[in-house]
């Protein structure tokens, strides 16, 4: 039945329809990823975003549309994961703004909230950029515009029949818009997200299932492809350990607090809740202290433990020694001092970057990008009363600067797009520097001092700035673009860098991942030292997933 108003309850069902249909596409817009890489994550930042909001929602009692609006926006500002997911909690944030003093909403008032979302989303980014999702979510709101001046009697069915069509044509047109896209031959990841979200709006609203929804994943869930996965890596976590917990009285405190205590002993951590059950999944070499931690939050069942190096399961290893965890005590000597909270994915580099000072590392990259409320807790949860935000990726630099705008501390965000950037960055860190605006500067630029590239390997064919990549090929990235392509990493890095390094460099280090070889690494290096005479050669273990190497040079 069509609607010409719509309340509170209708707009939680509209919010939640939306969660619905972004989860079952969230794979084919992980895949609309510009660079042939095993880590396009635009459809699981966008899903947990959404996923926030329509949890918000649903604890709100009234069937107010301005406080359930309001409840969406908070809950995306909060649960909001990347840049794509940032954009979307704007486009709801000035969406809330619009509604707060109404109960109930006509169409031209809906259409009058888009247009507040999409104004308070380009606000939002220092530089847009059109063929994104921030023109999509304009061409939205246009046809929205045009509906409602063509139409003298209206109702939401109808409206959001048009927004969908002009959500749709607006995602075909992203590859004309932007360069990269049509190069690549995909439209635009963040758009696409965003036409699912007003497809399940409109399924929501009108109480159908989504058994019509047609979701096109013309790649797979990235995996390492045959081939590429050394299993003899110089593992510092063996143990992947799994299990749900059930009978949990409040998953999301649950879910909060576990990921709190279990960061500490391991990495590659996961905890999930849904109702009354959380999943969790680490990697460590305490098992049985994890288990032992989490079985005073519920039952513990489906207990999976797996070495990692040997491949098969493993018993847990009976009276285990604890080790110290004294936590640190806050003092006004701390609370003083400028503290350092880094994003980063793999073990070594959690290592590299507490040894250099870090007060707290938060997990996350590439596929994992952490939420504005996850940066929200690292910073509270650190003594120092000033902040410095180092995100290491450009997918998350735009969540830092949210956790900075709603913290009540001091924070500086340092928009490194690397972890290497990161490492540059805190050489010239001083926890006890008087002016923290002035040092950030000072980590900014070195920052810049240092060229990163990545060797991993490519998801799919594809031609990128004339050379024809295929499937499973290993490339080089290069400062954000891809240089090399080849069938051994070893040798894709050692074209990377004889093409990079000039006489003017000193120094070059290598960081290996989680499915490299330490044999080949130190032959590797071996091969480095021989060819880069003139160069400072180093090494080290940073763990992350996906990519081979990490690779500086300065």
């Amino acid at each position: 039945m069509s609607k010409e108003t719509i309340d509170g309850l209708m707009l939680k069902q509209m919010i939640a329809g939306g969660a619905v249909s972004l989860n079952k596409a969230k794979e084919e817009i992980n895949s609309l990823n510009v660079f042939p890489v095993p880590d396009g994550d635009t459809g699981t930042n966008m899903n947990l975003t959404v996923k926030s909001a329509k949890e918000e929602a649903e604890k709100v009692t009234t069937n107010h549309a301005g406080e359930v609006a309001k409840a969406i926006s908070k809950g995306a500002l909060m649960g909001a994961r990347g840049n794509s997911g940032v954009i979307l909690s704007q486009l709801f944030r000035g969406f809330a703004k619009e509604l707060e003093q109404y109960a109930e909403i006509d169409v031209k008032t809906f259409i009058k909230a888009m247009n507040s979302g999409v104004n308070t989303a380009y606000k939002a980014v220092m530089k847009p950029v059109e063929g994104t999702i921030l023109t999509v979510a304009k061409d939205a709101a246009k046809g929205g515009q045009k509906y409602v001046r063509n139409k003298s009697e209206t109702n939401f069915n109808e409206l959001l029949n048009y927004v969908i069509q002009s959500t749709d044509e607006g995602v075909q047109r992203t590859p004309q818009q932007l360069k990269v896209l049509k190069e690549a031959g995909v439209v635009d990841a963040g758009g696409k997200g965003l036409y699912y979200i007003y497809y399940g709006f409109l399924m929501g609203l009108s109480g159908e299932d989504f058994s019509s929804l047609k979701v096109d994943i013309p790649i797979a869930e990235s995996q390492i492809p045959e081939g590429h996965h050394e299993e003899d890596a110089d593992l510092v976590y063996k143990f992947c350990t799994e299990f749900i917990l059930s009978g949990v009285n409040q998953p999301e405190e649950t879910e909060k607090t576990l990921k709190q205590e279990l960061m500490a002993y391991g990495d590659s951590l996961l905890v999930v809740g849904e109702t009354d059950i959380v999943k969790v999944h680490v990697h460590t070499n305490r098992p049985g202290k994890v288990l032992e931690d989490s079985m005073k939050f519920g039952e513990l069942t489906d207990i999976k433990i797996d070495n990692m190096k040997k491949q098969h399961d493993t018993e847990i290893i009976k009276n285990e020694e604890p080790g110290d965890s004294k936590e640190d005590e806050f003092n006004e000597e701390q609370i003083d001092k400028v503290g350092v909270i880094t994003v980063v994915n793999g073990a070594g580099f959690d290592e590299i970057f507490q040894s250099l000072g870090a007060s707290h590392v938060v997990t996350g990259g590439q596929t994992m990008n952490p939420s504005t409320e996850d940066l929200i807790n690292a910073i509270n949860q650190i003594p120092e009363s000033s902040v410095i935000l180092l995100p290491n990726n450009k997918n998350i630099i735009m969540a830092c600067e949210q956790a900075k705008e709603i913290s009540d501390k001091q924070v500086e965000v340092i928009p490194t797009k690397t972890i290497p950037q990161g490492i540059s960055s805190m050489m010239a860190f001083d926890p006890e520097a008087d002016d923290m605006k002035e040092m950030a500067e000072d980590m900014g630029d070195a920052s810049q001092e240092v060229i990163t590239g990545e060797i991993t390997y490519a998801v799919r064919d594809t031609k990128i700035d004339d050379m024809d990549i295929k499937k499973d090929e290993i490339i080089a990235i290069v400062d954000g673009k891809i240089t090399n392509h080849g069938t051994e990493s070893e040798q894709v890095l050692l074209d990377a860098l004889n093409d990079l390094v000039s006489e003017d460099h000193e120094i070059i280090t290598i960081y290996y991942g989680e499915n490299t070889n330490k044999s080949k690494v130190d032959n590797l290096i071996s091969d480095l030292e021989g060819i880069f005479t003139d160069c400072e050669i180093e090494s080290h273990y940073g763990g992350q997933p996906l990519y081979y190497y990490t690779f500086s040079v300065e």
